[in-house]
């Protein structure tokens, strides 16, 4: 988490979860974890995750995509999807050859915000 502290000095504070990958086996800490991050802190504006690699989306969006009843104050605003152009349809080729989705057609379907980057080397 990246703050703006006293003086507008910016303030950094990481919450890592170790044992597995937050969007299949620690989805109960990783929530646990969050509601924990905003009763500590009084204002937090945002919360940024980031997942290593080609990570399904849909089972750490569906953990986030909390129901108002449950008066959580973690709200899933948006999924930012950060994509190689140059090796991206190498990726998307999969889709042709299988009957299931790879994970890199998953991230930019569920992207709200898709971003392209090495797009100089296509």
């Amino acid at each position: 988490m990246i703050n703006e502290g006293e003086g507008g000095a910016l303030v950094e504070e990481w919450v890592e979860l170790a044992n597995g990958c937050i969007c299949c086996t620690v989805k109960h800490s990783l929530v646990q974890a969050l509601e924990q991050l905003v009763c500590m802190k009084e204002r937090l504006d945002h919360i940024l995750i980031e997942t290593t690699g080609l990570a399904n989306p849909a089972p750490l969006a569906s953990v986030l995509w909390l129901d108002d009843q449950l008066e959580s104050a973690i709200k899933l605003d948006s999924i930012i999807t950060v994509a190689d152009a140059k090796n991206l349809h190498f990726q998307l080729e999969k889709c042709q050859s299988s009957s299931a989705f790879p994970e890199a057609f998953l991230q930019i379907a569920f992207a709200v915000i898709p971003i392209l980057f090495s797009i100089h080397n296509l």
